[in-house]
C-alpha cells in the first residue's frame, strides 16, 4: 500500500486543564501521547494473540467515522489511552447544558497511578476539513467546540468519543449516520498552543469506546472493535484493509451498519419547594430564616449547595448558602437584613440549586416578595467622656462627648438623659422618666453638650446618666446607656437646656441597666 509520511503524534484528549472541566491530577501526556522521553513510541507491553469474532451486522453494528470513498491512515500510536476525565456541554459562561459525565479508566502520566486503559483509543488520519459522521446512530451527551470534543451514545450501553474536530452538533441531538459531527481539524503550526491541553502534528480523528451508564462512562478495550465488518487489531490495524500505521486504506461502503437505538440523553432535573418564609410575609425582626427543600434527578447525582438571594430595586445580593440539609430535610441558612444593607420596604427572595456535577438551576421555585418592616438594631460601644474641673465649690460647667456606633440604615438618633439615684429629683422630675434631650440625623455617630455642677442636688445628688437609641419610620430600637470614657464616677449636675418634653422610657434604666 506505500507509506505515508504524515504521523499522528497527538496529544489529543489532554483535559487534564480546569478550563475542560475534567478532575484528577493534571497529568502531561494523555491519550494521543506520542512518545516517552527520548522520542521513542511508548511501548504497549506483550500483544496478546487477537481472537477475531464474526463481525456483527444491521443495527448492532458500528461504521467508520469517515463516509465511504475516504482515504484514511491509521496514526502512529496504534492502540493507546485516553485522558478525558470528563466532559459536559458548556452553553454561555459558567452554564452548563445537560449534566457533566464523568469517565473512568483515563492515563494518568507520567505516574501511570491509575494506569488508565492501554488501547481505548484508535487514531484515523484524514484531509483537514473531512466530514467526521457517527460510527452508528446516537445521541449526543456532550458537545464541547472549544475541546474539539463529541461524546455520543450509541445505544446499549455503548458511548463514542470523538476528538480533534470542528464541532457542529450540539448537546441532546439525535444523529444518525448521515449527521456530520463536525470536521477534522487541521494541523496546527508549530509551536500553536491549542485548546485544552490538545496537542497535534497531523489532521486526524480519535475515536475511543466506553461502556455508560447514567453519566458515568468507563473506557473499554478498542482491541477485537468491529467496524463495518472489519476488526480492529492490537497494533492499531484493520482486519482486512490496513496493517495499521502508516498503511492508509480506503473507507468501504459501510450501509447497512450503524443503526443502534441510541439511549437518550437525560438532562439533570434540578428544582425544589420553599419553606421559609411565607410568601408575602411581614419581617419585624431583621434576623430572616430562609429555608427551602430542592431535588435533582437522576439519583445519580446529588444537592451540594442552595444559594439564597435577596432583591431589592437594582441591586442583588447573595444572602446566605446551606450546603447540607437539617433534620427535617429542609436546607436553611440565617441573614441579618441589617448587616446586608437591606432597606425597609418590599425585597424579593430567589434561591439556587446546585448539584454534584456543577449544574446550577436558577430560581427553580420562583421568587418570594416579603416586607421588611422592623426597627433598627441597638446602637453599640455607646461611650461618655468629660472634661471634669474642679470649680472651687462654685458653680462650673463641664464639657460631655458621647460617641457610639451603629449597623443599620435609621432615620433619626435619640439621645436621653435621666437622673441617678432614685430617679426622684424633687418636684423638678418625674420617678423613672428620661427625658429626650436630642433628635439627631441617622448618620450621627457623636453629640456634644454641657453639664452644670449647679444643679447637683436636683438629681439627688447623683448626676445624670446617658443613653443612646436608634429610630425609623417602624419604631425605635432598645435604648443602650453609656459608659464613661475618660472618667469614671458619675457626673454630678445639671444639664443645660434640658427640654420640658418627657418621653415614656423603661425604668431600668434609671439604675444603669439597659432596658
Amino acid at each position: 500500500m506505500g507509506t505515508v509520511t504524515r504521523r499522528a503524534l497527538i496529544l489529543g484528549v489532554a483535559a487534564i486543564l480546569a478550563g475542560c472541566g475534567t478532575t484528577g491530577t493534571p497529568a502531561p501526556s494523555s491519550s494521543d501521547a506520542a512518545a516517552s522521553p527520548g522520542g521513542s513510541p511508548v511501548a504497549l507491553g506483550p500483544t496478546p494473540a487477537l481472537t477475531l469474532t464474526p463481525a456483527p451486522t444491521g443495527p448492532s453494528g458500528f461504521a467508520f467515522p469517515y463516509a465511504a470513498g475516504t482515504v484514511a491512515t491509521p496514526g502512529d500510536l496504534r492502540l493507546h489511552d485516553d485522558n478525558f476525565r470528563s466532559l459536559y456541554s458548556p452553553a454561555s459562561g459558567s452554564t452548563r447544558q445537560g449534566p457533566t459525565y464523568n469517565l473512568v479508566g483515563a492515563a494518568d502520566k507520567p505516574t501511570a497511578s491509575p494506569p488508565g486503559v492501554p488501547d481505548a483509543s484508535l487514531d484515523l488520519i484524514a484531509d483537514a476539513g473531512t466530514p467526521v459522521i457517527p460510527l452508528a446512530a446516537g445521541t449526543v451527551l456532550a458537545a464541547w467546540p472549544e475541546c474539539q470534543t463529541v461524546l455520543v451514545d450509541h445505544g446499549r450501553g455503548v458511548w463514542v468519543e470523538y476528538v480533534h474536530l470542528a464541532v457542529s452538533v450540539a448537546w441532546g441531538m439525535s444523529v444518525t449516520r448521515s449527521t456530520v459531527l463536525g470536521t477534522v481539524e487541521p494541523k496546527p503550526a508549530p509551536n500553536t498552543t491549542l485548546p485544552c491541553g490538545l496537542t497535534s502534528n497531523a489532521a486526524h480523528v480519535h475515536i475511543a469506546f466506553l461502556t455508560g451508564s447514567g453519566t458515568t462512562g468507563q473506557y473499554a478495550s478498542m482491541a477485537g472493535r468491529v467496524l463495518c465488518g472489519h476488526a480492529v487489531t492490537t497494533t492499531g490495524g484493520i482486519d482486512g484493509l490496513t496493517a495499521g500505521p502508516g498503511a492508509p486504506f480506503t473507507i468501504p461502503d459501510c450501509a447497512g451498519y450503524g443503526k443502534s437505538t441510541p439511549t437518550p440523553a437525560t438532562a439533570p432535573v434540578l428544582s425544589g419547594t420553599w419553606v421559609a418564609p411565607k410568601d408575602s410575609a411581614m419581617l419585624s425582626t431583621s434576623v430572616l430564616t430562609l429555608s427551602a427543600q430542592p431535588t435533582v434527578t437522576p439519583t445519580t447525582l446529588a444537592v451540594t449547595k442552595v444559594t439564597f438571594s435577596i432583591t431589592w430595586g437594582s441591586t442583588t445580593k447573595a444572602a446566605c448558602s446551606a450546603t447540607k440539609a437539617n433534620s427535617g430535610g429542609a436546607w436553611s441558612c440565617n441573614v441579618d437584613l441589617w448587616q446586608l444593607g437591606a432597606p425597609l420596604g418590599k425585597l424579593t427572595l430567589s434561591f439556587d440549586v446546585t448539584d454534584s456535577a456543577g449544574d446550577v438551576a436558577q430560581a427553580p421555585a420562583g421568587a418570594r416578595t416579603v416586607t421588611f418592616a422592623a426597627p433598627p438594631p441597638a446602637p453599640t460601644a455607646v461611650t461618655i467622656t468629660e472634661t471634669w474641673q474642679d470649680c472651687g465649690g462654685l458653680p462650673c460647667v463641664i464639657p460631655i462627648n458621647l460617641t457610639w456606633e451603629l449597623n443599620s440604615v435609621s432615620s433619626q438618633v435619640l439621645v436621653y438623659a435621666t437622673p441617678m439615684a432614685d430617679c426622684t429629683i424633687g418636684p423638678w422630675r418625674v420617678a423613672g422618666a428620661p427625658r429626650l434631650v436630642a433628635t439627631l440625623n441617622g448618620s450621627a455617630r457623636t453629640w456634644s453638650s454641657t453639664i452644670s455642677s449647679d444643679h447637683a442636688l436636683a438629681a439627688g445628688g447623683q448626676g445624670w446618666r446617658f443613653a443612646v437609641a436608634a429610630a425609623n419610620e417602624v419604631g425605635r430600637s432598645l435604648a443602650v446607656a453609656a459608659k464613661h470614657g475618660t472618667m469614671s464616677g458619675e457626673l454630678a449636675g445639671n444639664l443645660e437646656g434640658i427640654p420640658p418634653d418627657v418621653v415614656g422610657f423603661p425604668p431600668s434604666l434609671c439604675s444603669g441597666v439597659t432596658p
